[in-house]
């Protein structure tokens, strides 16, 4: 994330690829949070939409917060999903949803 902040995407992405994504697995949720903050500092909104989708689909599995899949909607800009999400039986539970 520091490299993508300071807006060394390529680096970003070769450490997510060569480092991260071998240990956490490519749908791990260190490696999605880190697609996220890259997609984020790249202006990828279409990146950013399918990753919510996949850290919805991984959310069931105990690996992501559902604050994480919500912020993932919100910085992609698609509020119709981020109000789905927020408002679904999975997240009911979740009392630190956007704290």
């Amino acid at each position: 994330m520091i490299y993508a902040d300071s807006g060394k995407l390529g680096e970003a992405q070769q450490i997510l690829h060569d480092r991260l994504a071998p240990l956490d697995g490519e749908d791990g949720s260190y490696s999605n949070w880190c697609k996220t903050g890259t997609a984020l500092r790249g202006h990828d909104q279409t990146g950013l939409k399918h990753l919510g989708q996949v850290m919805e689909r991984a959310y069931p599995g105990g690996e992501l917060s559902a604050s994480q899949v919500g912020y993932t909607y919100v910085v992609a800009g698609d509020f119709a999903n981020t109000m789905r999400w927020i408002e679904s039986p999975a997240t009911s539970m979740t009392t630190t949803m956007f704290c």
